[in-house]
């Protein structure tokens, strides 16, 4: 098993920095709206655009395809903060497109 790597201060400081971030789109977003959303079991698509305005939508993802390149531990940050509202349901819809996207990024032609 391989060893985690230590995270440098510069390294701890910007993803400290992108949680908090992370935290503040989720409470002005998010958790004000999550139990109405749940209730009707929908949410609005323009909060599509608003997480990916705040980063979300395309952490982890290849820049030449409009995401932004990220390891693992940012995907966690995200998906740890948008849980704190609440909702699987909405954490889990807000990211569908981490189900079938990876396997389209690494085996997929261009055109896809």
């Amino acid at each position: 098993m391989t060893e985690p790597r230590a995270v440098d201060s510069d390294e701890r400081a910007a993803r400290d920095a992108f949680r908090a971030s992370v935290r503040r789109f989720v409470e002005r977003e998010i958790a004000p709206h999550v139990a109405e959303w749940d209730e009707a079991g929908s949410f609005p698509r323009e909060l599509y655009a608003q997480a990916a305005a705040a980063g979300l939508i395309g952490l982890g993802y290849p820049e030449h395809l409009g995401g932004t390149p990220a390891g693992l531990a940012w995907r966690l940050i995200a998906s740890g903060e948008v849980a704190r509202a609440g909702s699987g349901g909405l954490l889990a819809s807000l990211f569908s497109h981490s189900i079938g996207l990876p396997p389209i990024i690494a085996r997929g032609s261009d055109a896809l």
